[in-house]
């Protein structure tokens, strides 16, 4: 056996292969990965307004709305909502819903704040 090979060594475990050392990236890679995260630290979403319609036949508009960040915390704002109404008004009219709208006037979301009796 040759005096470089030898695999019975105990102090290494069977199959271990040395792992090398990764380089640094070169200093303009590195400026840039710096660039890139802080530019993704700071960026912040704008707010948009979202509005919440209250709907069981006749519209009632929400005139003021509500600035939050994205679709989903306003449907998530909607379905706090309903739990509110359900709170305050348990046996309410069961066509009840809430009607999210954003700044564009498009639909976002539609929360029934009543079970449908069948």
């Amino acid at each position: 056996m040759q005096a470089g090979l030898d695999c019975s060594s105990r102090s290494q475990p069977h199959g271990y292969v040395p792992q090398v050392a990764a380089e640094a990236p070169p200093k303009s890679r590195r400026l840039f990965l710096s660039l890139l995260i802080d530019r993704t630290e700071t960026w912040i979403a704008p707010m948009r307004t979202y509005y919440f319609d209250m709907k069981d036949g006749v519209p009632k508009r929400d005139e003021v709305g509500v600035e939050l960040a994205s679709d989903g915390a306003a449907i998530a704002h909607s379905k706090r909502l309903a739990e509110k109404v359900r709170l305050e008004r348990p046996a309410g009219n069961p066509d009840l819903r809430i009607v999210v709208i954003d700044e564009s006037g498009r639909e976002v979301h539609r929360e029934q704040v009543y079970q449908q009796s069948i």
